[in-house]
């Protein structure tokens, strides 16, 4: 082979977001999960899977990811959600950027090479949340997903439920409409 020298090969900065969470009180929130989705489809699948990070003790995060445009919000994970809120039956919502939970309200966050968007803050409020259950009958056992009601190209499950013995369950679920699909 041949034997090259002084070779530089530039490597394009990935790009970096970074925010923070608070609670209504102004604390800080710690351990919840940012989810950070791409926007663009190709087909059925995100160009990109979803990406995130958490947020340490001071309700910081950050997160290097690849450009294109993205939604950023927050998500409580259920088992966290309980130590964090401290009423019984409460978890904080999803937020999305800029502080709405709806995703028709999202703002798409666009990332190129090197940029860094560091003011993605939120502030959460625990809410009531609850538990929806069921049985489905027949021959198949069938995986649950569970979508909010808006109608949304970009509409994720919100939770999947794998079933034993045809009952299925989803826990920590916030105030709304939602469609149920077996598949």
């Amino acid at each position: 082979g041949e034997h090259v020298e002084g070779l530089q090969v530039a490597l394009p900065r990935m790009p970096m977001i970074a925010g923070q969470v608070r609670d209504e009180r102004g604390e800080p929130v710690a351990g919840l999960s940012i989810v950070i989705t791409p926007t663009a489809l190709e087909g059925a699948m995100p160009r990109y899977f979803a990406q995130g990070a958490t947020t340490d003790d001071r309700g910081a995060f950050s997160a290097a990811i690849y450009p294109g445009e993205y939604f950023v919000s927050t998500a409580a994970n259920p088992a966290v959600a309980s130590s964090l809120v401290p009423r019984p039956a409460s978890a904080y919502p999803r937020v999305f950027f800029p502080q709405t939970t709806d995703l028709g309200g999202a703002a798409r966050i666009t990332l190129k090479p090197g940029d860094e968007r560091t003011d993605l803050d939120f502030v959460v409020k625990p809410q009531r949340v609850f538990r929806i259950s069921g049985v489905i009958d027949g021959p198949e056992r069938p995986t649950i997903e569970l979508f909010p009601n808006n109608r949304s190209p970009q509409a994720a499950p919100i939770a999947v439920a794998f079933m034993a013995q045809g009952r299925f369950s989803f826990g920590s679920v916030p105030p709304g409409r939602y469609v149920l699909h077996a598949l």
